[in-house]
């Protein structure tokens, strides 16, 4: 739950200009994070019912594996969203990278 609150709270700080950027609504987030949630809600039960018949390290490792998997998914998302509309050298796709050092690549 630790790497997991970390990582939305990542995606807290850099969802609002990143939707910006993608040129979505600024409701967007609020809906995104709303679906997270509520996601949550449902898939709760089933982790718990897993978690019981299995065990806790064995789900907790699925768990962060899926996590990954989903963060992972969620930066290829951002890459082609730069094919898509987007400024290739974004600060926001290339953080702390300047745009000069990104085109020279």
């Amino acid at each position: 739950m630790l790497v997991i609150g970390a990582g939305n709270s990542m995606l807290l700080a850099v969802a609002p200009p990143l939707v910006r950027e993608l040129q979505l609504g600024d409701a967007s987030v609020g809906w995104i994070f709303s679906l997270s949630a509520l996601l949550w809600v449902f898939a709760s039960p089933y982790w718990g019912r897993l978690s019981d018949n299995v065990g806790r390290k064995p789900t907790i490792a699925l768990g962060l594996f899926a996590y990954s998997i989903s963060m992972a998914g969620f930066c290829d998302t951002l890459r082609d969203s730069a094919t898509i509309g987007v400024e290739q050298n974004s600060p926001m796709l290339t953080p702390g990278v300047q745009k000069d050092a990104v085109a020279a690549a």
